[in-house]
């Protein structure tokens, strides 16, 4: 191996480095350096040029010297001033040049003289049979030939193809099909170093993917301090790409799952010719040369813009591409695959930082999404409509998850049936209901998993492009009964991401849970006041000389049948009897003792029973059939004769009722026995009243009485009387709804119990008396 030295000056400016990688490029091919070598060399050689420049050096001077004897290569770089290109390792940790260095160079140093400050290192380079040509198709062309004051010793008359400024297909870039060769060279379409050329940092020859010849498969140190913040990670690596590439602009473009990708973080000069902010044309290349690279494609045309040299590097963990780093530059064929190598080298210190940023907003979606789900539970679960569930569970998945969404319900045919439709943009409701009818209803009940709805295809052309293109069917089902199907129409940012697929699956099968709970209370409820309605009766009859009213109120719309009841009937001639109860407890078989006494004191009394002896034979028929419930009662008769009523009671256990005079006065009237069911033989007694024109007669049950706010009950201190005291003068009806609405505003909230309130008020009638 013959000994060699070739020098070139270097002027001041970012085209320094660019120049000294051309000319040392060049003088090692013709040299006949082998590969790793001769990149080991350009790597630690550009740093050193690199880091000179951004010192503002002045007067540099690049120079290449190889010892043939002992095969060491040489490579120093010299400034007129004492600013030093490169310090040791431990004085500039943060430039890539020493590090670079100390891991690729056997010797290095800095030699200071009175007038120049020179770093250099030194390599082994083992010999090669090897020429310049087999070199050449490895390493590529000088690209844009040599620059101005090259001077080479030993240069031969004839300069060689990379002299010549021929660049090797890698440098170069890619055609498209069908593209006419020389129009690869002619400026005009750019140049593409990525897809089906570059993947993963290795090189594709031939469909046989190499790693870059002589960049370390081992890590190197890092070119900037450690324990960055995130944005200050992303800043110093944005810059340091555009720095040691020599690129007009760099990027790093990150992207959340099922979005696309956005500048993150960018550097650039003033581009020539190009917007002073290019991100959007950047980020549709960055898009365009990460989806050929996930197909396995031919890299596309770039977009049209200033810029005509574009290398993209994927950021990529476990298989999945959290992002891009990327650069930009305005003429063409700007970059080699070295280039590439470095922003695999970037991507792969961006690698861990994107990771740990995406899995904790993944970890704060999750949160976010946790609560959500069980606020939308609370606030399903509050609801026992049905028809509300349907329209709460759209809204909840709309706009939040889907811009449109559509509920069918399962019903006897085979197709569901269309319940509810939802839009982001309710101004569409309409046209999207109508657009729905124009094709099959999904399934119903039949869908098991969330798929594409394949009806998507088949509505008309204007309605596929405004609700699509991309339509979920998503099962509403329960572990044990599917009730429709729940069509989820596309975020207007694009498809479905993963976690919203599981969040839109987790959303309906709470709105299905939901949706059962409220079709089984609507039920219940049903059964229930058909129960209710047929222990009360259908219609009340008109007694002469008698204003009655009554109010009966259950306690909350899901209550039970059973509980307290009322009849007024008429027994004989010139005769009424009326009943109001409390039966202890309320469910099938408190009913079964409402319906009980209703029926048989009505029998009874039909059948010439007084009060008295009606509710004997009634507490009979109860202990003869076993009921363990208790019963209070008020019975009594009423007999009008146009001067008043006449009229006898039997209290059972029962509030005795009160008789309001016109001057206001309230009295008592009986006493409470024995409730019904307690023994055998009670006695009961009727006690005698009666009532003048203008005076009126309440009976209540306990839901009136033990009323209570804050410890205290209404009829504490005779509170009831009090009541009533004040409503002299007025009707029976008048009567009853000012008690009712009394009881409710005492307490808070809704009735805890059934309260049922009657009231007979006796009117003058002549022609009675006639």
């Amino acid at each position: 191996m013959l000994s060699r030295s070739s020098s070139i000056a270097l002027a001041q400016g970012s085209a320094s480095v660019s120049a000294a990688r051309q000319h040392l490029r060049a003088v090692l091919l013709e040299w006949g350096l082998p590969p790793a070598g001769a990149h080991e060399a350009l790597l630690v050689a550009d740093e050193l040029v690199a880091g000179a420049v951004l010192r503002k050096a002045d007067d540099l001077e690049l120079t290449c010297r190889l010892d043939g004897p002992s095969g060491r290569l040489r490579i120093e770089v010299g400034c007129r001033t004492r600013t030093t290109p490169f310090a040791s390792a431990h004085a500039a940790p943060e430039r890539l040049g020493p590090r670079l260095t100390y891991t690729l160079a056997e010797q290095w140093g800095v030699t200071y003289t009175r007038e120049t400050t020179t770093a250099w290192f030194e390599l082994a380079v083992p010999s090669t049979e090897a020429g310049a040509d087999d070199a050449s198709d490895q390493i590529g062309g000088v690209g844009e030939g040599q620059g101005p004051g090259v001077r080479s010793e030993g240069e031969r008359g004839e300069r060689s193809e990379g002299e010549r400024g021929e660049r090797s297909e890698d440098e170069r870039g890619v055609r498209s099909e069908g593209e006419p060769e020389d129009a690869a060279d002619d400026g005009t379409r750019g140049q593409i170093l990525e897809g089906a050329r570059v993947l993963d940092g290795s090189l594709v020859l031939d469909g046989v993917r190499e790693p870059f010849p002589g960049f370390p498969a081992a890590p190197m140190p890092l070119p900037w301090p450690s324990g960055l913040s995130t944005e200050a990670m992303f800043d110093q690596v944005v810059q340091w790409t555009r720095a040691i590439t020599q690129a007009d602009a760099a990027y790093v473009l990150v992207g959340s799952p099922g979005e696309g990708l956005r500048v993150r973080a960018s550097t650039a000069s003033a581009m020539a010719g190009t917007p002073e902010s290019p991100d959007a044309r950047v980020e549709e290349a960055a898009r365009l040369l990460a989806e050929a690279q996930d197909d396995g494609r031919e890299p596309p045309r770039l977009p049209d813009g200033g810029f005509l040299s574009v290398i993209s590097v994927p950021i990529r963990r476990d298989g999945e591409r959290l992002g891009v780093v990327v650069a930009v530059a305005v003429p063409a064929d700007r970059f080699g695959t070295l280039d590439v190598a470095r922003l695999r080298f970037a991507a792969d210190a961006l690698t861990p930082v994107v990771a740990d940023e995406r899995r904790a907003q993944a970890h704060r979606d999750y949160r976010t999404w946790i609560g959500f789900l069980a606020e939308a539970g609370e606030l399903l679960a509050g609801t026992l409509d049905a028809n509300l569930v349907v329209a709460l569970g759209a809204q909840l998945l709309v706009p939040r998850i889907g811009a449109w969404c559509a509920v069918f319900l399962a019903g006897p045919g085979e197709r569901g049936e269309l319940a509810h439709v939802w839009h982001a943009d309710e101004q569409q409701i309409g046209a999207l209901r109508a657009a729905l009818g124009t094709v099959e209803a999904p399934l119903g009940g039949q869908v098991k998993r969330v798929r594409p709805w394949p009806g998507l295809e088949r509505m008309p052309v204007p309605a596929r492009l405004a609700y699509g293109p991309e339509v979920l069917e998503l099962p509403l089902a329960t572990r044990d009964q599917r009730l429709g199907t729940v069509l989820l129409g596309g975020p207007e940012a694009g498809s479905f991401p993963t976690d919203l697929l599981q969040l839109s699956e987790d959303l309906c099968a709470r709105i299905a849970g939901a949706l059962l709970t409220a079709r089984s209370y609507g039920e219940q409820a049903a059964a229930s006041l058909t129960l209710q309605r047929g222990l009360l009766p259908s219609r009340l009859p008109p007694i002469p000389g008698l204003d009655y009213d009554i109010v009966y109120a259950p306690a909350g719309q899901d209550a039970a049948a059973g509980g307290d009841f009322y009849d007024v009937f008429a027994a004989a001639p010139g005769c009424w009897r009326f009943t109001l109860g409390d039966v202890c407890g309320t469910g099938p078989e408190a009913a079964s003792v409402t319906g009980l006494a209703r029926h048989t004191l009505r029998a009874l009394c039909r059948e010439g029973y007084d009060s008295a002896p009606a509710m004997e034979r009634l507490n009979e028929a109860m202990l003869d059939e076993g009921v363990e419930r208790l019963l209070t009662a008020v019975h009594g008769e009423l007999r009008p004769d146009g001067e008043g009523v006449a009229l006898s009671v039997v209290l059972a256990g029962h509030i005795p009722p009160l008789l309001l005079r016109p001057d206001g006065s309230v009295r008592a009237v009986g006493e409470s026995q024995i409730l019904l069911g307690a023994m055998r033989s009670p006695g009961y007694e009727a006690e005698t009243a009666r009532l003048a024109p203008g005076e009126l007669l309440l009976c209540v049950t306990d839901g009136v009485t033990e009323r209570r706010r804050d410890g205290r009950l209404l009829d504490d201190d005779d509170g009831l009387a009090a009541l009533l005291s004040t409503c002299t003068g007025l009707t029976a009806r008048a009567v009853t709804r000012r008690l009712h609405n009394a009881v409710r505003q005492f307490g808070k909230g809704g009735l805890d119990d059934d309260l049922a309130i009657l009231a007979f008020r006796a009117v003058p009638t002549p022609d009675l008396k006639a």
